[in-house]
């Protein structure tokens, strides 16, 4: 009882460090975080055009329920809110580590477990993930989920007979949940599968184990994604759309893979010490400066103990079983080689770092040392990765007021004006404050050029101002005012300076530098 109840506690002890952190509205955030579930739930769709740039046409599922409470309650609800995802993930680990010990005694091991909860989430990128609105760590729930199931139902998923079946679907249907509410979680279930497929057994229970957990998590991706892959492949010809439209040819863009390949190791020898540059230097994965070597000292140890094990093993009493050892190694192996191909993206990979405290536990524990040498290896290496973790400075604002307040020019006739937005900076966090009647289309962008025709998105566009009759207003940060003048004159307008208007909102933007976000009118430019 007493381990369930400190399950249950963390969800409120973490609700309220992501209070007392303050509000986070940073880049994503005044991106599509806030504008995506707003457009869900207005059916905005096709309305507004690439306002998010690629990030408009994103799964906005994990996002609503942030955007429902932050609209129905003070602000700071939801920030507990997103703390309180942390503290789901921090149980979940702590019932994990529970179920891996072999501690006689439990309140030691109940004790144990509880400090690998905690340092999960005390980690470098974790820590700085609290109260968060990137939804990297709701995205590892499922994954975190699926790991309890496996590990606590372990002596079933071993047998895998009859309904033993079921808690393998069932663990791979948590899995897939991660993917398919947000495709940045794959190299997870991809990790996951190549774990479960290396568990004990005949070929043939092997095969069965496998493919069941492969159903599931196929199960789970089509049950948290499927809705939104076919809607995607309705509006755009791509399920994933734009991502890899070199291969699926979607006509609103043009082709290629549009992944966001900034941070992607180069060579075989750059990925090689991968882990040991982003240790020492996190810009080389990451927007921002932290420190945290979990990662690292699991990408040490674990080839270590698989090499070990296959020539001596432990000496004295087992402290976790072995075959759960084996497991996590290969799913956290598993996952940073799909990871490290696909997107090199550190925040990606804050599941991994908040389940690493467990592989390193579990890599440690099959070295063929004593007892009290294993121990004393892991004391040594979680405390002193916990001792250099530095979670960084991101900016935190005050819970004052709405959790967005905007406050909009007078718009004269909103029901027959168009907005047009130009250029990278991210304020789609705007949108939801303006009349409803208005549609937004970012002009220029990181997916369609102002001058493209060719892309149905780009000629929709061209199209729709064209033919348009009402007012035609921009919306632009004026930082990049001469590229944004550019690109309405592509679309035969100019700015009228002598009417424009400051767009204020208690978002705090990262990109302000003294330029104020304008809205401004349109005039046609006479041919």
């Amino acid at each position: 009882m007493a381990g369930y109840a400190l399950a249950l506690l963390a969800l409120p002890l973490f609700g309220l460090i992501a209070v007392l952190n303050g509000k986070e509205a940073g880049w994503d955030f005044q991106n599509y975080h806030w504008y995506d579930p707003y457009a869900l739930l207005s059916g905005r769709l096709g309305f507004d055009i690439a306002v998010a740039h690629h990030a408009t046409y994103y799964n906005p599922f994990l996002d609503v329920p942030l955007f429902w409470i932050a609209t129905h309650f003070p602000a700071w609800a939801g920030g507990a809110w997103l703390g309180i995802e942390a503290g789901v993930a921090a149980a979940l680990i702590g019932g994990t580590a529970y179920r891996l010990l072999h501690f006689d005694d439990r309140r030691t091991r109940l004790a144990v477990s509880v400090l690998i909860a905690l340092g999960a989430l005390a980690g470098g990128g974790a820590a700085g993930e609290i109260g968060k609105t990137s939804d990297d760590i709701a995205a590892g729930l499922g994954a975190i989920a699926g790991l309890f199931v496996l590990v606590a139902g372990f002596d079933r998923v071993v047998r895998a007979k009859g309904h033993d079946l079921l808690v393998i679907a069932f663990a791979g249907f948590l899995v897939g949940a991660s993917p398919g509410l947000k495709l940045t979680a794959l190299p997870y279930a991809v990790g996951f599968s190549l774990a479960v497929l290396s568990m004990p057994g005949a070929i043939l229970k092997r095969i069965v184990r496998s493919s069941v957990f492969g159903l599931g998590v196929l199960l789970g991706i089509t049950v948290f994604g499927g809705y939104w892959f076919w809607t995607m492949w309705h509006y755009s010809g791509n399920p994933v759309f734009p991502y890899f439209n070199d291969q699926f040819h979607s006509p609103l863009v043009p082709p290629g893979s549009y992944r966001d390949e900034t941070f992607l190791p180069k060579g075989w020898l750059a990925r090689l010490i991968f882990p040991f540059v982003f240790t020492h230097d996190s810009l080389k994965t990451a927007e921002w400066t932290f420190r945290d070597i979990h990662i690292l000292l699991a990408y040490i140890a674990v080839p270590i103990a698989a090499v070990s094990s296959l020539f001596r093993q432990p000496h004295g009493r087992q402290l976790v079983n072995p075959r759960i050892a084996r497991l996590l190694m290969v799913m956290a192996a598993g996952t940073y080689i799909v990871w490290l191909f696909l997107f090199g993206i550190y925040r990606y990979l804050v599941p991994l770092e908040m389940m690493s405290g467990l592989v390193i536990i579990a890599a440690v524990a099959v070295l063929p040392l004593r007892v009290g040498s294993r121990l004393i290896v892991m004391i040594v290496l979680l405390g002193g990765a916990q001792i250099m973790a530095w979670k960084g400075e991101e900016p935190r604002f005050s819970w004052n007021g709405p959790y967005v307040g905007v406050t909009v020019p007078q718009i004269a006739d909103p029901a027959h004006t168009i907005v047009l937005m130009a250029e990278t900076a991210p304020f789609a966090y705007l949108i939801p404050s303006f009349p409803k009647e208005i549609s937004f289309m970012r002009i220029q962008g990181w997916m369609i050029g102002s001058k493209d025709t060719s892309s149905l998105l780009g000629a929709e566009m061209h199209k729709r101002t064209a033919e348009h009759q009402g007012p035609i207003l921009a919306l632009y940060w004026g930082r990049e005012r001469d590229s944004s003048i550019r690109a309405f004159a592509d679309y035969g307008l100019r700015l009228d300076d002598a009417n424009c208007q400051k767009v204020e909102s208690n978002i705090e933007s990262l990109l302000d530098q003294g330029y104020p976000l304008l809205l401004c009118p349109l005039i046609r430019i006479a041919p």
